[in-house]
């Protein structure tokens, strides 16, 4: 059950936990921790510093299952906690998004200067080599006399 869809009803539900219930947790939560675990195996691969932010928010989250295994807090309590959590992992989530958008930005910018100095350089590389190129030919001058007129080019 997604805690962010939780009716007006289960919020204030203030029935605490059964023995049957409570049982039912137990034998359900080894599985939802492997899930877990793979889901952050996966998530470490792509983006590690959201792994964290979720691993606090599971570990946070089993304790309100102690407190309500206890029999500390109602149903409807454990609901709008885990509803805080998720809340406050989604806002961490967002924010580290952000921060890594912002990161991926700046190296793009500083990847796109770099491309700009290196085209720049190569531009100016073969300016140089024209001039260079220019000063090093050979002078050829032509000159083409007619009657008693004599005209030279120089090139």
């Amino acid at each position: 059950m997604d805690v962010r869809q939780a009716t007006l009803e289960q919020l204030s539900d203030a029935s605490k936990i059964t023995k049957v219930e409570a049982a039912a947790i137990f034998k359900v939560h080894p599985r939802l921790q492997e899930c877990r675990h793979s889901a952050l195996d996966q998530i470490a691969q792509t983006t590690p510093t959201f792994v964290p932010i979720l691993a606090n928010e599971y570990s946070k989250n089993d304790l309100l299952l102690v407190d309500l295994i206890q029999r500390k807090i109602s149903w409807g309590e454990e609901l709008k906690r885990a509803r805080e959590l998720v809340a406050d992992a989604t806002a961490e989530l967002m924010q580290e998004g952000e921060r890594i958008d912002a990161g991926l930005e700046q190296s793009h910018e500083a990847e796109l200067a770099r491309r700009q100095a290196a085209f720049n350089a190569l531009s100016q590389y073969a300016q140089t080599q024209q001039i260079i190129n220019n000063m090093n030919r050979p002078v050829v001058t032509n000159c083409n006399t007619f009657g008693n007129s004599t005209n030279c080019v120089t090139h």
